[in-house]
């Protein structure tokens, strides 16, 4: 009887041993996948840096160009006031020399 329990117990010690087995290779390929995805989260971040740089690039370079027609806007507005302004003084000191020269 003693051969027979020796025998079962190494029998029941033998299923334990593949059942662990089973769960190690089960958790070693769990490991495997969660490091795999801990180097996808790792690629994606990097990717979405370098996407939020590249859009802030384009933010700045969008904001000047929506700048640029009121900036033109400005100076083409300014040129005209300076012409009118120009035009004006020069009209007012012509006139003021022909009166000093009508009265000479």
């Amino acid at each position: 009887m003693e051969n027979e329990d020796i025998v079962r117990e190494l029998a029941e010690q033998g299923e334990r041993i593949k059942v662990a087995n089973k769960r190690i290779a089960d958790l070693e390929e769990q490991q495997q996948r969660i490091q795999d995805l801990t180097l996808s989260v790792q690629e994606l971040a990097i990717s979405v840096k370098n996407m939020v740089e590249v859009q802030k690039k384009h933010s700045d370079k969008l904001a000047e160009l929506e700048a640029r027609p009121a900036q033109n806007w400005n100076t083409m507005t300014r040129t005209a006031f300076t012409t009118i302004v120009s035009a004006i003084a020069g009209a007012l000191a012509l006139a003021l020399v022909n009166s000093v020269a009508h009265f000479m």
